[in-house]
């Protein structure tokens, strides 16, 4: 059914690569009000920078070649607004993609899921995200296609992948319910992606409920599990610096990143006679003051200048091996985001503000922390409450 609201735009701009002396080449966005720019294409017209008129989007010159350029621009925008209206009467859902792919007269064909998630794990890397979150991504890649594999269908499209699959996919994975919130994050991300791409307009599973409920799933090192991990020492000198920092990971709640930037000469600061640390948030961009509790300040004592770890592959392996000595039950589970939680768990416990809690872990607004720590605060409020009972 047509529908004279959709607003259609092809969009002529130049496209300049090296220098602004060379000729440059006239390319084509067409935009739909409401759906994703699709990927411009050429119309094979070439103009210098300074003939180009940027308001008009039409060549600057009078010539008898650009009056037949600007003719030929004029011809491609009609062509596409009409074609616009053909596809509505059509009953199609106008996105710039399909636009774009029908005027070229190429077949629209949206990726598989797994094609898809190789394109926005492709796109992450190239916008420059850390090592451990292309191996964590890989990891939900392996899981996703272990499972499609399993039923026999490893090139599932992605508009196949319906809440359905999903289901069957997280009682198949056998993965807790903090996992299966992880996993459903990343799938729903790709899916954004390709909406983003044009290959879609919307996906069910953006819908799906978050497997965690009202609250995410948290495990955390206990008191007792550190106070071993506390008294051991390893006479691998690796192993001996993961400890360190792990457990003052545990004292203090900085992820890996921050960890491993840590230096004493740069962070530790002297506020009101008494030391803290001043660590950057990248998800706030803001400094912010984290207390230095007596069993962080005593594993500062030990180390040099910083704690001089691994990457966060190689740290999260080395966990493990910290997980035999604590005797935690499932070592598999040890990443140092636990020694994270850890902190966060071990300061409610203690009675501290979850206001504070929340500033010191460097969460961006308090849901944040009263997702994660419901558990916890649970038991807090009932411990808080219990002279009124």
């Amino acid at each position: 059914m047509y529908n004279e609201t959709v607003k259609i735009n092809p969009y002529f701009k130049l496209r300049i690569l090296g220098s602004r002396e060379r000729k440059c080449s006239v390319i084509c966005e067409i935009h739909v009000k409401g759906t994703p720019v699709a990927i411009p294409f050429s119309t094979e017209i070439m103009v210098y920078v300074k003939d180009w008129d940027y308001k008009k989007r039409r060549i600057n010159l009078e010539d008898e070649q650009s009056a037949k350029d600007n003719k030929r621009l004029d011809i491609i925008e009609h062509e596409i607004r009409n074609l616009a209206i053909k596809l509505q009467y059509q009953g199609k859902v106008l996105t710039a993609r399909l636009l774009k792919e029908t005027y070229l007269q190429k077949p629209l064909k949206v990726p598989c899921l797994m094609d898809c998630i190789d394109l926005y794990i492709e796109n992450r890397t190239k916008s420059g995200i850390t090592k451990s979150t292309i191996v964590q991504y890989t990891g939900f890649k392996n899981i996703i296609l272990r499972y499609l594999e399993s039923i026999n269908k490893k090139k599932l499209e992605l508009e196949e992948f319906k809440e359905n699959v999903w289901e069957d996919l997280k009682e198949n994975s056998q993965r807790n319910k903090s996992s299966n919130h992880v996993l459903l994050t990343f799938i729903k991300s790709v899916v954004r992606f390709t909406i983003k791409k044009g290959f879609l307009t919307y996906h069910e599973i953006l819908g799906a409920e978050n497997p965690t409920g009202d609250g995410k799933e948290l495990t955390w090192i206990d008191e007792d599990q550190i106070q071993r991990l506390m008294q051991h020492r390893f006479s691998y000198e690796p192993h001996e610096r993961v400890r360190k920092a792990f457990i003052f990971q545990c004292f203090s709640g900085l992820a890996y990143e921050e960890i491993r930037s840590f230096k004493k000469s740069e962070h530790i600061k002297t506020i009101g006679g008494k030391p803290v640390m001043m660590i950057f948030r990248k998800k706030t961009k803001k400094h912010y003051p984290v207390p230095l509790l007596k069993q962080a300040k005593e594993i500062l004592d030990e180390i040099g200048d910083s704690f001089n770890v691994s990457g966060n592959y190689e740290y999260n392996i080395s966990l493990r091996f910290l997980g035999e000595i604590m005797k935690y039950p499932n070592i598999e589970e040890i990443t140092s985001h636990m020694g994270r939680r850890s902190a966060g768990v071990y300061l409610l416990n203690n009675g501290v503000p979850i206001e504070v809690v929340s500033k010191i872990l460097g969460h961006q607004d308090i849901q944040t922390t009263q997702n994660y720590y419901c558990t916890v605060l649970t038991k807090y409020m009932d411990l808080s409450t219990l002279h009124l009972q």
